[in-house]
């Protein structure tokens, strides 16, 4: 029986721990939060941080694993593909992994090659002292990231009248490696474009493109929804396929899924924000598989086993649309109670997905990891699926706290 290694057991982990088990493979699951669902799945865990690359080289060698993958996470990716490389399983490089991940990296990849030129600049921790200059240079607005986070973590537009010193400490104190990255920030035509993709062979074989739902709050920097497919017209989604796969090509990009977020510019251009070199978060690759019949959630674990394997994707058409909702609390912080639906919309709730138990912390939606969980949201008519996402479904849930 061949054995995986899930870097993650997370409850948007649970549809790739479920196909390997369902396949007959021995799964093995390693993160540093005991309770999260994927454990409980798996033949056998570990209670090690998906970071920890030489701890978890050594249980690779030990069990003798045949395949590892990190769903949904770009950090885990990272000790994915070294572990990988190492032991000579299949996976990118990881050369290739870290220009997609770090965003200092990314940045760079794009300038040197001539994509896309902004305005931006790597910081480190120890030598801070350029930021204030390089904010005061021009009047352009700025936004600080962490080069090494995900989920929106850490992540502020700057205004150098108000906080903007306590936004780049809050940066870097989310930096694994103490470095962040300022770059200067665009306007988008709405909505923000989102999706997954396959590559293999050199192209991209599948893609999806969807909206990304965000507030207009600056606090708020994390997605609260996503809903297929976009609404951007066709012309402009084929460019930024041809973009994305350019990119790929010259990551080094050899085989497996991609995630994806970019923008269309306020003069109509085509601008990267992340490629994750892995599947995407917030239940993404479930709303496509029942969008599209696709299913990348068993491509992802079937490439992590197989160099041979090769992903034949078939479209199935269907009289349904699906959404991704991420359940939060925009302003309130206590312990969680229940939620209460309003409006009649269980009639389109497909599935549920709680990651707070009674008792459990709610904190405002400031960051992915502050979501009280998932609800894929099913319509027949994408434009009900689209008013329902436009036009106030935060205000269908409840969330009660005491």
């Amino acid at each position: 029986m061949k054995k995986i290694l899930f870097l993650g057991a997370s409850h948007h982990q649970v549809p790739s721990i479920k196909y390997a088990l369902n396949a007959g493979y021995w799964v093995l699951t390693s993160d540093n939060i005991e309770q999260n669902p994927g454990h409980k799945l798996a033949h056998k865990s570990f209670n090690i941080s998906t970071l920890e690359k030489e701890k978890l080289l050594h249980i690779a060698k030990k069990e003798k694993i045949n395949g590892i993958l990190a769903p949904g996470s770009d950090l885990s990716m990272l000790t994915c593909s070294y572990i990988a490389n190492k032991l000579r399983l299949p996976s990118n490089s990881y050369a290739c992994i870290k220009s997609l991940v770090y965003k200092s990296k990314f940045r760079k990849l794009l300038s040197q090659n001539n994509l896309q030129n902004i305005d931006f600049k790597k910081f480190d921790y120890k030598n801070d002292k350029g930021i204030e200059k390089f904010l005061k240079k021009n009047e352009k607005r700025y936004i600080v990231k962490p080069i090494d986070s995900n989920g929106s973590k850490g992540i502020s537009v700057l205004n150098l009248n108000k906080n903007f010193k306590e936004k780049i400490e809050n940066a870097f104190n989310v930096s694994n490696t103490k470095q962040i990255i300022i770059e200067e920030y665009l306007s988008k035509k709405k909505p923000q474009v989102c999706g997954d993709g396959y590559y293999q062979d050199g192209k991209i074989i599948f893609i999806y493109f969807g909206n990304g739902h965000f507030y207009n709050n600056k606090n708020f920097m994390a997605p609260w929804g996503e809903t297929f497919p976009s609404s951007h017209n066709k012309e402009i989604l084929d460019i930024a396929k041809n973009k994305l796969e350019l990119v790929l090509q010259l990551s080094g990009f050899s085989r497996g899924p991609f995630n994806f977020d970019l923008i269309i510019t306020k003069d109509n251009k085509v601008f990267i924000l992340e490629i994750g070199p892995r599947s995407g978060g917030n239940f993404i690759p479930t709303v496509i598989k029942k969008q599209t019949g696709v299913d990348m959630i068993g491509a992802e674990v079937e490439a992590s086993i197989n160099k041979e394997f090769r992903f034949k994707p078939k479209v199935t058409k269907k009289n349904q649309f699906f959404g991704s909702y991420i359940l939060h609390s925009r302003q309130y912080s206590g312990k969680f109670n229940k939620i209460s639906f309003l409006n009649n919309i269980n009639n389109y709730i497909e599935q549920i997905t709680l990651y707070k138990k009674r008792g459990h912390l709610i904190e405002p939606f400031s960051s992915a990891d502050k979501a009280i969980g998932n609800i894929i949201i099913k319509t027949k008519t994408i434009k009900k699926m689209r008013s329902l996402f436009d036009n106030g479904l935060h205000d269908y849930f409840k969330i009660h706290i005491f």
